[in-house]
């Protein structure tokens, strides 16, 4: 009797774009990182593996990063920090109704408008361009040399619409440099559906791949993944400039000290969809303690 092969396990690998699949100080790829990326993308290639981009991108903007960066091309992509979703279509990408439905029924656009109010109150606060809002998404930028992050998110809490069924939530994270070398730094203000949110948008599509949460890989950077790092069975914090997030973090997330693509590939490792053999990858790469960092070329090969 010939022995029945013992079938993998289905995983999906699901990741923030901005400070972790490439660093957005940067306006195009090191070396070093498009190497990463070339080789990432063969091993997803090989092991058929979907990737799944969750981001606070719009879809014109991800597109433009894939492009610029260099970026493995995803099978579904979550934008607007999770409030939209799009799958690849005969024509390209398809936004999805379902959950475009979900979000409409749940937004207030006037309740957004009136927290919005309160935000530009706020020392330093400015809205956000129009290319950075979406149908289901209100954004601001506040100064951390006017408004310190906890300054901004204790304004918040004491708001009344936030703690009742207003159909609106606020995700506060940063400070992070705004676009390029040299941008200021800003605090990063979202209101979304109330179950408008990264984790929540992972959640439905782990589904729709069928791949069970405990086995998507998640990787963020930022604050406003931190309800995603929390969900999934296999997260990875990048190496962030936003330390304060580590306390709210459960025990079981990864936290790299490397940056970018770097620290995706250091918890792919951690959590065995790479080889231990290849953490080899990350020589001559520096890690990133919160600090301006620079990663030096290496040899990356998966």
């Amino acid at each position: 009797m010939t022995p029945q092969r013992k079938q993998k396990r289905a995983i999906a690998i699901f990741s923030d774009m901005d400070g972790t699949m490439f660093d957005h100080q940067l306006t195009s790829p090191t070396r070093a990182s498009k190497n990463a990326l070339k080789q990432l993308q063969n091993h997803l290639n090989k092991r058929k593996i979907p990737l799944v981009y969750i981001t606070g991108r719009s879809l014109e903007l991800v597109e433009e990063a894939i492009e610029t960066h260099g970026l493995p091309q995803p099978v579904m992509i979550a934008a607007d920090v999770g409030s939209t979703i799009y799958r690849q279509g005969d024509h390209g990408w398809e936004k999805c109704l379902i959950w475009a439905e979900r979000m409409r029924s749940e937004w207030s656009p006037s309740t957004a408008k009136q927290l919005g109010e309160v935000v530009m109150s706020i020392p330093g606060a400015e809205e956000q361009a129009d290319e950075f809002q979406s149908e289901f998404k209100l954004s601001f930028y506040v100064d951390p040399d006017k408004t310190s992050v906890k300054e901004v998110r204790n304004i918040l809490s004491q708001q009344e619409l936030l703690q009742t069924n207003s159909g609106v939530k606020a995700i506060v994270s940063g400070p992070l440099c705004v676009d390029g070398p040299n941008s200021p730094r800003r605090i990063f203000v979202d209101f979304l559906p109330c179950n408008g949110s990264k984790a929540n948008a992972a959640t439905f599509i782990a589904r729709d791949l069928r791949v069970p949460m405990d086995d998507i890989f998640y990787a963020d950077d930022s604050a406003n993944g931190l309800d995603a790092l929390n969900a999934v069975g296999k997260p990875v914090l990048v190496g962030t400039n936003e330390p304060d997030i580590i306390e709210m973090l459960h025990e079981d997330v990864y936290i790299s000290s490397y940056p970018n693509i770097f620290g995706v590939i250091d918890g792919l490792v951690f959590h065995g969809i790479l080889p231990k053999s290849k953490k080899s990858y990350l020589e001559g790469t520096s890690k990133n303690s919160g600090l301006p960092y620079t990663a030096s070329a290496g040899n990356y090969n998966l």
